[in-house]
């Protein structure tokens, strides 16, 4: 069947207003498309920046402790700079990736394919923490033998006030010490999950019970620190058996 001139005309014009709807539609779906990419690249950069930030500080951190064992020191380093360098690598793949399926892929990644980040800095910052509170101790117990021989020496009314609160020094200063120690010993045993819930329990229950270590210690130095004053303040001034005036 032969199609007539004006049919043809007819046609053509539809298909012609049909495709620049179509080119417009084309291209809205690709700027759509390249601002999704965008966001999500955007999103993925920050979060990575921040985890190297973090991990960066607390590396530096690390390298200024002197409580721990050497060997652990240089652990906890290369385990930072380990995923440091991770991230860093996750980053530029990131960048540079251009399938929209893929970039999302790898923003999940971050958080759920970076597992041990969840063990990397929780183990960093609690052995931070306690070799801040054993170095603490190690300055109060310094102190200890002067301590003893001031509150001996005191002869005011007070004096079994004294002796009681140096009683008291002592005890909360091991106190702390071993509860820092305890919390080393808890982070040691952490590993990274792999997606294994019962390793990731195990792990969750270790971090919580080093940092409930870590809270006691800490509250142990305060009363260290309260017992320490509550003697110095009350021995100024006071005169030892032998009748010299304590300095």
């Amino acid at each position: 069947m032969a199609i007539s001139s004006r049919s043809f005309i007819g046609i053509l014009v539809v298909a012609l207003s049909i495709t620049p709807n179509l080119t417009l539609a084309a291209k809205a779906k690709a700027a759509t498309a390249t601002s999704t990419e965008v966001s999500i690249r955007d999103r993925a950069t920050a979060e990575i920046d921040r985890r190297i930030a973090d991990l960066t500080a607390l590396s530096t951190r690390i390298g200024t402790m002197d409580k721990l064992r050497a060997e652990e020191i240089k652990n906890l380093q290369e385990d930072l700079s380990k995923e440091i360098k991770d991230l860093t690598d996750l980053k530029t793949k990131i960048a540079a990736e251009t399938d929209l399926a893929i970039l999302k892929e790898e923003q999940r990644s971050i958080t759920e394919h970076f597992r041990i980040f969840t063990v990397v800095m929780p183990r960093a910052q609690i052995a931070a923490s306690a070799d801040r509170v054993l170095t603490i101790v190690s300055e109060m117990k310094a102190l200890q033998s002067k301590l003893d021989l001031r509150v001996a020496a005191a002869t005011s009314t007070n004096a079994a006030t004294y002796a009681t609160a140096n009683a008291d020094f002592k005890a909360k200063v091991a106190s702390a010490e071993s509860a820092a120690k305890a919390a080393l010993d808890l982070i040691r045993g952490l590993a990274p999950d792999k997606g294994n819930a019962t390793v990731a329990a195990a792990n969750k229950t270790a971090v919580s019970d080093a940092r409930a270590k870590l809270k006691a210690a800490h509250a142990d130095l305060v009363t260290a620190h309260a017992d320490l004053k509550t003697i110095l303040d009350g021995l100024k001034g006071v005169t030892r058996k032998n009748t010299k005036t304590v300095q």
